[in-house]
């Protein structure tokens, strides 16, 4: 079993789940639990961004996980089904899917990335 720090990976779990696995194993524990069914981290995380977003705070989701949300059908549509005032509470959020700014940061590969796979690829005995 991989081991994950939440700080570094709050919004993985999120787009794993996402994406469709059923049941999401790395997690910290929290009440005691390991592991989390889909829907638990989907109710999660829209709880969470509902909450954050009704105390006035801006909402910014970040990680490599989302590297891949144009290539995997309905993902970007469920991400946005997750934002505040989509959610289905008591208090409706304001908000709008026309409103929604999207910053996309490229990085070139590093050299020591190259290495890596040439080394994996090409230095291979036999090959």
């Amino acid at each position: 079993k991989q081991k994950c720090e939440w700080e570094q990976k709050v919004f993985y779990w999120w787009i794993q789940a996402l994406s469709g696995a059923e049941n999401v194993k790395c997690l910290p524990s929290f009440h005691g639990k390991d592991e989390y069914s889909r829907i638990e981290i989907l109710d999660k995380y829209k709880t969470e961004f509902y909450n954050e977003w009704m105390k006035g705070r801006s909402l910014a989701i970040a990680t490599e996980a989302m590297d891949f949300v144009t290539g995997k059908k309905g993902l970007l549509d469920d991400i946005i089904r997750q934002l505040p005032w989509n959610a289905d509470f008591p208090v409706k959020a304001s908000g709008s899917n026309n409103d929604i700014t999207v910053v996309v940061t490229y990085r070139s590969p590093r050299v020591k990335h190259l290495e890596s796979m040439w080394h994996q690829c090409c230095m291979r005995e036999g090959v």
